[in-house]
Formats: structure tokens, C-alpha cells, sequence
């Protein structure tokens, strides 16, 4: 394994949208890299990073527009809640030294603080590029036909991906490591969330189109010439994301009982002239071995929120990797949550902006939705809404490591961001309670 770790800047001379080739520019080694992926993140607390379209222009201003109504300037600290229903980070898969992306996606960087006095990015600020490159087999790229626009159970051809991979490289089946899987478009998006009642699958199809309707077209949006689900549909691959980053141990996903893998097909009759045919590359990135330099460990904590709402957890993922992780020059430190109505995300860490968070996202998806619009309501008017709140979020989070600390970023106001566990439901998980289980994966370059 190799890690390459560099500043990525932002500043007024950038484009809001980066392509393929613009990214290499500024981390060259994307082209040393057989297999892989690259790990952008944001350090910036009202900056946020995602993949979108790189052609059209209004596609970026109505999703401007779009999130602003998502989570409304009226909400206190609504430009960091913006921010993290964006998201801080993304994850490109690398194989053969390209890029693994779809032909129409490129970087988005989604500046939050205009309206506040700042009209330009300003010189002197970076996010962080994290490039990873391992001894695994390259990325293995299948086309998954949705039947229909919906949320479809994809679990199972991701792995059979996987183990497609996992034949071409020559390390065999590893102990521990992630698997990428990624969709190359940008109207439609991947997510973890329930793999049991199809119920699930059904409702969060339904709060997609409730949280992004199409009338939004008649209202605002300017990018509508491909049809009244085209815009909507880039903002829905924004809100949930096109790539997952999951720990793996001996060669398996450590997925929580009742996980599973989602293609969310967004739109009525698929991409630009694809149809509902979907390319989704995976690829496997093995731990490194014991005698190579590199630090890898992966570690389960048990953690007890004292009940809904959204909870700093940094004290508690440091001290379980504390010593491992002062051996660090630098890498990344990845978090999954193993359960469906919780999730994990960067944010100011202040119980007024934690708060503030909890607000955003009950404003977004409200419990009355429940007995509303929805069909799972078996285990109450919160589970539903902790679902759609899980996969906006997030079940993985990875961030940049430098010097044995994990390098989240602080604002001058709010403070310093802060890894949080998001709890959506005021008794826990199916059968749970309060106790969630997250995994928490590092690899680095030794010091």
C-alpha cells in the first residue's frame, strides 16, 4: 500500500467544478496508482465537496438553490447543517492510473458561506487529497439494470464484484481493508440502509420526492431540458452520494444485521440516452502488510447516546485508536455505523450547533410523514424518518490523517469540527436500545 497525502487548493481562480483531468493535475500520482481510490475532504466547515455533473453550469446554481430550500436560511446554523447534507468528503476509485469516473461527473465544491460577505473563495485554503494505492486487483465495473426509477437492493452483484476482484489480485482474502463500490452518474446514487422490509426501499423513494419535488422545475430550477426528473434527480444524487467506502474483514463487508447495499435510480427513464443501465465500479483496497511501514488497525466501540439528537463521539474514536494512530505520518481513519436509523458526519461539535443539526434534519424529514406517506410504520413515527435521515448523512465517514491527529478543520466561530453520531430514533435500533456499534478503520504511512 502507498498513501500520498497533499493540500488540494481552493481558491477564487478555481471553477466550481473540477473535471477528471484538472483533479490530476493537482495530484499527479493519481497515474502511478494500478488500484485504489482517492479521498477528497473538506477541513473548510461551510465548504462541501460532492460528485456532480461537470457540463452545465445551472446545474450547480439550481443545486445551490435546491439545498437552500432543503435546509432554509430561516434554521440557525443552516450553512453548516448545508454542508453536511452535502457532505465534507468524497471517494474516487482509481484503477490503471485513471480516475474511475462517469463521463458527465466531476467534483462540485459547494461554497456555503456566500450570502454572509463572502462572494469568492479566497486564496491560502485547501482541502485535503488523500490518495491510497494498494496491492489488490483493480476495479471491477458491472451494469446494473433498474427496472424501475426506486431505491433496489444491490448487495448482492456488488459482491459478486468484489470476489471478482479479490481473484485478479495475488494477496488472496485479507483481514482487514475496505471495499468501493461507485456509481459513474449523476442521477442516480448509492446508499447503506435497511435490507429487510422492501417497505423501507418503497418509503425512501417517496421522502426522496418529497424532500426534492419536481415542481421545483416550474419554480426555480433553470437545468430542465431534459425532462421535469433531471434536476431533481442531481440534487438526490448530491443529498445521498455516488460512492461508499466499507470496512472489510476477512474479505467481508462488516455490515450491522440488517444492512445492505442501495442503487437509487432517480430518474423515469435513466441518464443522458443510457436508459436505467448503470455502471458501478468496486473495487477491494486489502490492509497492507504487517511488515510493510504502514499502520493498519481496525477496532469496534460500543457507544450509549443519552438519546436522540446528534452527539460528539472524537474523544471516544482517539482513545480506541490512540496509540495506533500517533504512529501515523499520514492516511485516513474511516467510521462506519452499523445500524440503519443512525448515521455519521463532521460538523461543529458545540452543543448549539449539534442542536441545530438535529433541527435540520427533523425540518427535512418530519416524523408526521409517517402515518402520512409512508408504508414501514410498524416500529413507530421516528424509524421511517431515521432511515431517510441514515442515508443523508451517511453510515461511513473518513477523514484525512497528518502527523499522528486526525485533521477534521475548526471554524472561528462555531469551533472545532467534531465527529458526531447522529441517533434518529429516541430508543434506539430494532431490539438495540440505546447501544450502537461503529467500526473504526486506519491505514497510514508510518512514522
Amino acid at each position: 500500500m502507498t498513501v500520498i497525502q497533499k493540500a488540494f487548493p481552493v481558491d477564487s481562480r478555481r471553477a466550481d467544478v473540477l473535471r477528471s483531468s484538472e483533479i490530476v493535475k493537482v495530484i499527479p500520482e493519481v497515474s502511478q496508482v494500478a488500484s485504489g481510490f482517492l479521498h477528497i475532504y473538506s477541513p473548510i466547515p461551510e465548504v462541501a465537496v460532492t460528485i456532480n455533473e461537470n457540463a452545465d453550469p445551472t446545474v450547480r446554481s439550481d443545486m445551490a438553490a435546491a439545498f437552500s430550500r432543503i435546509v432554509p436560511d430561516s434554521l440557525s446554523g443552516a450553512s453548516f447543517a448545508r454542508a453536511s447534507f452535502v457532505g465534507r468528503e468524497v471517494v474516487i476509485p482509481v484503477s490503471s492510473g485513471r480516475l474511475v469516473l462517469g463521463t458527465w461527473q466531476g467534483l462540485h465544491i459547494a461554497d456555503e458561506r456566500r450570502g454572509k460577505g463572502v462572494s469568492k473563495r479566497t486564496g491560502g485554503e485547501s482541502l485535503v487529497a488523500t490518495l491510497v494505492g494498494s496491492g489488490g486487483g483493480g476495479a471491477e465495473t458491472f451494469a446494473y439494470q433498474a427496472k424501475t426509477r426506486g431505491c433496489h437492493l444491490v448487495t448482492s452483484p456488488v459482491l459478486s464484484a468484489a470476489e471478482k476482484t479479490t481473484k485478479k489480485g495475488s494477496e488472496g482474502k485479507d483481514s482487514t481493508g475496505f471495499l468501493l463500490a461507485f456509481a459513474q452518474h449523476t442521477s442516480c446514487s448509492m446508499t447503506i440502509n435497511e435490507n429487510a422490509d422492501p417497505d423501507v426501499r418503497t418509503d425512501m423513494e417517496t421522502a426522496l420526492n418529497l424532500i426534492v419535488p419536481e415542481a421545483w422545475n416550474q419554480e426555480f430550477f433553470q437545468h430542465t431540458y431534459e425532462g421535469p426528473d433531471d434536476m431533481p434527480a442531481h440534487v438526490k444524487s448530491t443529498l445521498f452520494g455516488a460512492g461508499l467506502l466499507i470496512p472489510c474483514r476477512n474479505g467481508r463487508p462488516l455490515f450491522g444485521t440488517w444492512q445492505g447495499i442501495y442503487l437509487n435510480e432517480h430518474r423515469d427513464a435513466g441518464g443522458w440516452g443510457g436508459g436505467h443501465n448503470r455502471k458501478i465500479s468496486v473495487s477491494r483496497v486489502p490492509s497492507p502488510p504487517s511488515d510493510s511501514g504502514m499502520v493498519s488497525v481496525q477496532k469496534s466501540l460500543t457507544v450509549s447516546p443519552p438519546g436522540r439528537g446528534c452527539h460528539v463521539i472524537t474523544p471516544d474514536v482517539v482513545a480506541a485508536v490512540g496509540d495506533e494512530l500517533s504512529k501515523v505520518e499520514s492516511g485516513l481513519l474511516n467510521v462506519f455505523i452499523r445500524h440503519t436509523s443512525a448515521s455519521l458526519t463532521v460538523h461543529p461539535g458545540s452543543a448549539e450547533s449539534t442542536k441545530h443539526l438535529e433541527t435540520a434534519l427533523s425540518s427535512a424529514v418530519p416524523d408526521s410523514w409517517t402515518y402520512k406517506h409512508f408504508k414501514h410504520t410498524e416500529e413507530g413515527p421516528e424509524d421511517m424518518p431515521g432511515h431517510v435521515k441514515s442515508s443523508i448523512l451517511g453510515a461511513s465517514l473518513t477523514v484525512p490523517v497528518s502527523e499522528g491527529k486526525i485533521c477534521l478543520g475548526k471554524d472561528e466561530v462555531a469551533g472545532p469540527l467534531e465527529i458526531l453520531l447522529c441517533e434518529h430514533r429516541s430508543a434506539g435500533g430494532w431490539g438495540g436500545g440505546g447501544e450502537r456499534t461503529v467500526v473504526i478503520t486506519l491505514v497510514g504511512k508510518g512514522v
